[in-house]
């Protein structure tokens, strides 16, 4: 056992006093900011995916039914024209796909909506907390704010992994 383990630790007593209202208030306050923030993301990140998946389907359906009409004799005083959107809604088509796998919104959504779910939990433990008879102490404190702060850090760590990989799968435009 070393001396920060002892009761009588400068650092022990450090954590067992009562927080201030302000540190808690601080904690609460970055809470309720990720939480909106969070929220935000995901719904964002949602509704991207579902245009993308949505577009996909559309412009792929719209080129197979323009496609089969070019090959009916209805068609043929339109060939040319027909064949120049098929051309270009197929061109649309990769570039959505292109798009979706550099933001990959999916996983965004996905990823913001398990950070909310430990925020709502981080939350719902220091109001919890609160209720108690005793006041939150500074070493409970330190531990909130820790937890808070480490499910953004993860996020964004994953985030930067995500990236990265993402980068490393491109070709290399450098020819090497």
């Amino acid at each position: 056992m070393d001396a920060t383990d002892s009761p009588g630790s400068p650092e022990a007593v450090v954590s067992q006093e009562v927080a201030p209202p302000g540190l808690l208030g601080c904690i609460e306050g970055r809470l309720t900011f990720y939480i909106a923030d969070y929220k935000r993301k995901r719904d964002l990140s949602r509704a991207r995916s579902t245009l993308i998946k949505a577009g996909t389907i559309i412009v792929s359906a719209l080129i197979t039914v323009l496609a089969g009409f070019a090959a009916s004799s209805l068609a043929d005083p339109l060939k040319p024209q027909l064949g120049l959107v098929i051309l270009v809604l197929g061109a649309s088509l990769t570039g959505i796909a292109a798009w979706e796998a550099f933001a990959d919104h999916r996983w965004k959504w996905v990823r913001y909506r398990a950070t909310l779910g430990n925020l709502y939990t981080i939350e719902d433990d220091l109001n919890y907390r609160k209720m108690a008879e005793t006041p939150v102490t500074r070493g409970e404190a330190d531990e909130f704010f820790n937890r808070l702060r480490q499910a953004v850090h993860e996020t964004n760590q994953e985030w930067t992994s995500q990236r990265a990989q993402t980068l490393r799968s491109q070709p290399n435009k450098q020819g090497g």
